[in-house]
């Protein structure tokens, strides 16, 4: 049997980027309506302020994706 493996892992790989799209935009939504406005207390209603916010959910991001990976790696993927 001939399975066209580049479509499979396309048909994937949309279906991974759509999952991670939606979560994301549902975190930031979610984590921006209970942090934001401590931060901006904090620091004030500033450009510096909004940067360094984007900069906090970007390194959450990031390090959420480094869990994910190590954990599908030592499930043996």
């Amino acid at each position: 049997m001939d399975i066209n493996k580049d479509y499979e892992v396309m048909t994937l790989v949309e279906a991974l980027d759509d999952a991670i799209e939606d979560t994301t935009e549902s975190f930031l939504a979610n984590f921006a309506e209970r942090q934001m406005s401590d931060w901006m207390s904090e620091y004030g209603a500033t450009e510096e302020a909004s940067k360094s916010f984007s900069e906090l959910e970007k390194e959450i991001l990031q390090r959420a994706l480094r869990v994910i990976r190590t954990r599908w790696e030592q499930a043996g993927n």
